[in-house]
Parts: C-alpha cells; structure tokens; sequence
C-alpha cells in the first residue's frame, strides 16, 4: 500500500468523502461544458462570441484546457486517497492523470481534442466511485474515518446528478456537439 510511514491517518478516503470532496470539480465541469457548447457553436458559425466569455475561441479553449488540467491533478489527489483506502487502483489512477496531461497537450495543438481533458475528470470520479471499500486499518494503524450523515447525504445527491446526467440525451449531445463543432472549426480554419 503507499501509505506514507509516518503517523497521518488523513490518507484514505471512503466513497463519501471522495464524492463530497469532488462536488465542486464536477459542478465546474459542467459549468465548462455549457459555456464550451455555447462558445464553439457560435464559433462553427462564424459569429461573434456575445456570451459571458469575452475571449477569442482559441483562447477560451485554452483557459478550459488549463481549469481542466487543475480539476484532474485536485481529483488526482483525491483518487490516490481513495486508492489508498481500497489498496488497489494506483496504476490506473496514474493512467488516467497522464492520460490528462497528454490530451491537453495535443489540446494545444489541435484545440478541440484538449476538450477530452473534461471526460478524463469524469472518468477519474466514477472510478474512485467504483473502487472497493475497505475496513481494515492502514499499515501505521489508524482505522478509516467513520462517514458522518452529511457526507452521505452529499454522496447521495452528487450521484442522483450523476444518474440524471447520464440519463438525459442533453449529455451526449453536449458532448458529441463539442468534438464536431470544435473539429470542424479547426479544420475549416486550417483549410
């Protein structure tokens, strides 16, 4: 297990801890997906973009680029955490933070492909959401936190969003909006 060898009890986190800790990131990202919709739709067009954003389209998606590569390494953190308390997983917890850094750096390239850095933030929840519990005590001895009701009740609302998400046919369009207008943007600007 990676547990440091000094006494820290505060390096493992259950699944309510790590969907409460991960609350915020989630509402960022999908407060990226809304603005992103909106700013490479009115790009595909050739409009101006007249929204909250008073960037250039080049610009905007390189700012989404960089907010997501923060929401991936704070949810990193956290993933180890959660890795920890189950004793498995680093290996694709590792994977998946690469996996970020690589896409956004072929984002800066070609811009709509840095968008997957979203999906990687996703990803990163629903396995540390997928990942096992554990009861045991850790190697220094300190036994788990025990989760109290309003972690519970954070993890139970986060994944009811989650379900409604994946549910509706809004998601899917937002996203399979996002790689078709953001390539077609970028390929109708080079040709």
């Amino acid at each position: 297990m990676k547990y440091n060898q000094r006494n820290f009890p505060n390096n493992r986190l259950s699944r309510a801890r790590f969907a409460a800790y991960c609350f915020p990131s989630i509402i960022i990202l999908f407060a990226m997906m809304w603005l992103m919709r909106d700013v490479l739709e009115a790009a595909s067009h050739g409009r101006q973009i007249q929204s909250v954003l008073s960037l250039s389209t080049k610009r905007t998606i390189t700012v989404f680029i960089l907010v997501g590569c923060g929401l991936v390494y704070y949810q990193h953190k956290l993933l180890m955490k959660r890795c920890n308390d189950a004793g498995l997983g680093w290996q694709v917890d590792e994977i998946l933070f690469k996996l970020a850094f690589v896409l956004a750096a072929t984002g800066f390239l070609l811009r709509p492909l840095g968008l997957l850095v979203l999906s990687v933030v996703f990803a990163q929840f629903l396995y540390g959401i997928y990942l096992r519990s554990n009861w045991i005590a850790n190697l220094n001895g300190h036994p788990r936190p025990n989760d109290n009701f309003t972690l519970l009740f954070a993890t139970a609302s986060y994944l009811i969003s989650i379900g409604l998400v994946l549910v509706s046919t809004r998601w899917l369009e937002t996203w399979f909006n996002l790689v078709y207008n953001g390539l077609r943007v970028f390929f109708w600007r080079i040709l």
